[in-house]
């Protein structure tokens, strides 16, 4: 026979409760420290997130605020550059205007409008021809059409203006071409000047380094630098020329007798009448020095035409000079070398023309004494 099932007693049946109970909780316990130190695991991963994404963020925010200060400070430099280009372009001595493909005027600085005498909307939507003086159209339309074709900047260009109150200034213009977003030529832009005052200077320097002051006539500079180039012409084209050397007769007693007033005024009519005397456009005149004259005869194709031009000098010194109701005569002598009969370069030519006046002084005799080159070679 079997024996029968022996029954736990009430401890043992609460002690292995009791075990059961414990071993869940450790299990439990077990999990929970795993899960806890997963969740700090992540806690720290996600801190270091925050942290990375707020150090970005924080990066971020300090780059936007740097372009933000770079962008206003390029912005104020900018409008400070403007504003000094404005202050440039409206305070400058020079004038900038700007001209469509037309030739149109579409800007003017208040300086152009200020030089000019002219208000704004006198000269907006004109054509520059209305203010350019006419024999110079040809120039700044060639100008303003080869810079807009090549669209390379031009310099240099001198013209005269009409300005409001109808006087005629010279004024000096560079310019560049000026193109739209496309880079497609839209226009002139200029930048120019009133230079009438230098071109004043410019020919008083001119006068006084070739004009005689007294007379106007050529000085002894201008009229041999006029003798070597007619020489030079007459030497390529094989033609003549004459050279005549003049001195007054009489002019040191009027100087010594009426005072150097006087022979200076004599000298300024015996010039207006020795031009009175050659031919217009051709023939030159100039003073030496005292009461010498060089005269050039450009194209004497024989001695007699020479002696005609000699002829009416004489005729038109011949009379008087009436000065403060005094009347005065002067009368000249005349010394003639011819080229290439007597010489082939400047300086033999007017020594042998000097050589043939004093000749004619000692002899009086005709109106001129020519120099005969092959007659000396005894």
């Amino acid at each position: 026979m079997s024996k029968p099932p022996v029954s736990r007693s009430r401890y043992e049946r609460e002690k292995a409760a009791r075990q059961a109970a414990e071993k869940l909780l450790e299990e439990k316990s077990r999990e929970l420290y795993l899960a806890n130190k997963k969740l700090e695991e992540q806690a720290i991963n996600l801190a270091a997130l925050v942290e990375d994404r707020t150090k970005k963020l924080t990066e971020a925010l300090q780059q936007a605020q740097l372009s933000l200060k770079t962008m206003r400070e390029a912005e104020r430099q900018r409008e400070e550059s403007e504003e000094k280009f404005r202050s440039l372009i409206e305070n400058a001595n020079d004038f900038v205007f700007t001209l469509n493909l037309d030739g149109v005027f579409e800007y003017l600085s208040p300086r152009l409008t200020e030089v000019l005498g002219y208000r704004e909307s006198d000269l907006l939507g004109q054509h520059f021809s209305v203010v350019i003086y006419p024999d110079d159209l040809v120039n700044c339309a060639e100008f303003f059409n080869r810079l807009i074709t090549t669209l390379t900047p031009e310099a240099g260009l001198e013209y005269r203006v009409r300005h409001a109150d109808g006087s005629w200034h010279w004024h000096d213009t560079n310019a560049a071409p000026l193109c739209d977003k496309e880079n497609n030529v839209s226009g002139m832009l200029g930048i120019g000047r009133d230079i009438q005052q230098r071109k004043r200077d410019q020919e008083k320097l001119y006068q006084l380094a070739n004009f005689d002051t007294l007379t106007g006539l050529a000085n002894r500079s201008a009229i041999l630098t006029r003798l070597r180039q007619e020489l030079a012409h007459a030497k390529s084209k094989n033609t003549s020329l004459a050279v005549m050397f003049l001195d007054l007769n009489n002019f040191k007693y009027i100087n010594d007798i009426h005072g150097h007033e006087t022979g200076d005024k004599v000298l300024c009519t015996v010039a207006e009448r020795l031009q009175s005397a050659v031919r217009d456009y051709t023939d030159a005149i100039g003073r030496l020095a005292g009461d010498e004259f060089l005269i050039v005869l450009p194209n004497i194709k024989q001695r007699s035409k020479a002696e005609k031009v000699v002829t009416r000098i004489r005729q038109s010194l011949a009379p008087a000079i009436e000065i403060s109701q005094k009347h005065l005569l002067v009368g000249c002598s005349v010394g003639v070398a011819i080229y290439p009969e007597d010489a082939t370069d400047v300086d033999a030519l007017v020594s042998h023309a000097d050589t043939a006046m004093y000749e004619h002084k000692a002899s009086k005799l005709g109106d001129a004494v020519f120099y005969d080159f092959p007659s000396r070679q005894i």
